[in-house]
């Protein structure tokens, strides 16, 4: 889904991409905060960095 996002927005300016991933970062965040995830957190973050700067 952030894959999708990120490509869909490839030439969007960066505040419309930020805005369309925020809400999706967010959700998914606040559906596994519960659980102590800061292994998968970090994966997430050098995953998205990844897809930004390709």
């Amino acid at each position: 889904m952030i894959k999708g996002v990120i490509k869909q927005y490839k030439t969007a300016p960066q505040s419309s991409l930020i805005n369309k991933l925020n809400p999706i970062i967010r959700g998914w965040s606040n559906y596994y905060s519960w659980v102590v995830s800061t292994k998968t957190f970090n994966k997430l973050d050098q995953t998205v960095w990844q897809m930004l700067r390709a």
